[in-house]
């Protein structure tokens, strides 16, 4: 028996009108995105809180002013959030606006970066930019310093050519104790901080 595919526009968020060339090459949109098909239909305030559907609403406005360069994503001390699902369903939401997203792990980014890939879609979503050893399976080396001005330099070209990054960190203090005080400072200046 074959399953039913499900119809892209049940949940009221994709307008025949407006989405049909969207939904007919969703597959190779949501492929070369990195997300599953399911995030661009789904309402983004089923995942996501009020402050952050609130940014993606003014995604296009802070964009052209310059100073917010995305959303870093913390751990909150009771947080239950995922930000894999969380970065995926704004991911969603960029796409049915007509954003390009592009969602890798970290471990893909650097892989570009050392290939010369220059990861110049509108938004790079990162789930896993600084984990915790915990929340890593208690595995997890530091990266050699090199690699971490791969992705300063990358953050600090993406933020001035008016490119957003969204990205999980488990603590701002871990982020700085993993990737130096020159990256913690300069994401907590221009990315908004969320915590989930």
């Amino acid at each position: 028996m074959t399953a039913l595919a499900p119809d892209p526009y049940a949940t009221g968020v994709l307008k025949e009108d407006v989405h049909d060339m969207l939904v007919k090459n969703l597959s190779n949109y949501s492929r070369e995105a990195g997300i599953h098909p399911r995030w661009v239909w789904t309402p983004l305030s089923q995942t996501c809180s009020s402050d952050v559907v609130d940014y993606v609403k003014m995604f296009n406005i802070y964009r052209s002013e310059g100073v917010r360069h995305g959303i870093m994503f913390t751990r909150a001390f009771d947080g239950q959030g995922k930000p894999d699902e969380q970065l995926a369903a704004i991911a969603g939401a960029l796409m049915r606006n007509f954003i390009k997203p592009r969602f890798m792990t970290l471990h893909s980014v650097l892989e570009a970066l050392d290939g010369g890939d220059p990861i110049n879609e509108t938004c790079l979503l990162i789930p896993n930019f600084c984990l915790s050893k915990a929340e890593a399976g208690g595995k997890g080396d530091s990266l050699p310093g090199f690699k971490i001005q791969w992705l300063y330099d990358l953050l600090v070209k993406r933020g001035n050519l008016g490119l957003q990054t969204m990205l999980y960190v488990t603590s701002l203090d871990h982020l700085s104790e993993e990737y130096g005080s020159a990256m913690r400072d300069f994401l907590h200046s221009h990315l908004t901080v969320v915590a989930i």
